[in-house]
């Protein structure tokens, strides 16, 4: 069995974000840093035109752009026209390429639902239904080019007490735990000047595909 291992991530001195959104809890995620003190105009966000989410109309004062979400050379070019030094990412359904994860340094962060490490991949809440694992997970954790092992900056964590819960449940709460976690990561990445992750345990590792495919079947 590996130890775990705790890392330092340095953060630059002024802080300017760049937000990729589909999940809602990305919405709540730039409320806390502007709470916090962020200026908004050292803000973007960007959201999948496929994948609007209906929230960012209440914050039409923070400067946001449309793209597909696999448009990650376009995504770069407004990184660099703003020098965009942070990316937060919130659902965003496209595999991020090496070049694009490169160019933030390691200051590239990923909000997944699903109990690290057990559960990496999209379809976690279904497969947790079959396991029977009732243990529902948020995880703000380092982005890197294998799917959901980045590591781990912080999270909140529940239990579902739902009889023969439906993936629905487990998105009914991964909802609730997400404003308090985006609460906890914004403060983290406002007031310090470096963040200490815990890197995951490998022997612990299993990823989940989603199981609405021709081959995988699907759970309802």
């Amino acid at each position: 069995m590996s130890e775990q291992i705790t890392r330092t991530i340095k953060l630059p001195l002024k802080k300017r974000f760049l937000v990729l959104v589909v999940n809602p809890a990305g919405i709540e995620f730039v409320r806390s840093l502007i709470k916090l003190g962020v200026e908004k105009q050292n803000i973007i966000i960007i959201f999948d035109r496929k994948r609007m989410v209906v929230e960012a109309i209440q914050l039409s004062d923070i400067k946001s752009i449309e793209t597909d979400a696999n448009q990650f050379e376009d995504i770069i070019s407004i990184a660099r026209t703003f020098d965009l030094n942070i990316c937060c990412v919130f659902g965003w359904y496209a595999i991020f390429p090496k070049i694009f994860i490169d160019y933030f340094s390691g200051r590239i962060f990923n909000l997944h639902f699903g109990d690290l490490p057990l559960y990496r991949g999209a379809g976690a809440f279904s497969w947790q239904i079959l396991n029977d694992y009732n243990k529902i997970g948020a995880f703000a954790h380092q982005l890197t080019s294998k799917v959901d092992a980045g590591a781990i900056i912080c999270h909140a964590s529940s239990q579902v007490n739902t009889p023969n819960p439906y993936p629905i449940d487990y998105f009914n709460l991964a909802n609730r735990l997400s404003k308090e976690l985006s609460q906890k990561f914004a403060k983290k990445l406002f007031a310090q000047d470096y963040l200490l992750s815990t890197e995951q345990n490998e022997y612990l590792a299993e990823y989940y595909p989603k199981l609405t495919t021709i081959n995988n079947g699907y759970l309802d």
